[in-house]
């Protein structure tokens, strides 16, 4: 995802159990992390394969 675009979900995720989970779904391992971690993983590929 670009920056912007990171930066924003991260600040979603961060009060949206849902978003998290939608996140961890498509291979982002953003859960336990801080808003700024998430942001961080969201700048790069998804590092598992995208479940259903």
């Amino acid at each position: 995802m670009n920056e912007q675009l990171s930066t924003w979900a991260a600040c979603s995720a961060d009060e949206s159990p849902t978003l998290i989970e939608q996140f961890e779904a498509m291979g982002y391992e953003v859960r336990g992390k801080s808003r700024e971690q998430v942001a961080e993983v969201l700048r790069h590929p998804p590092t598992r394969p995208h479940t259903s």
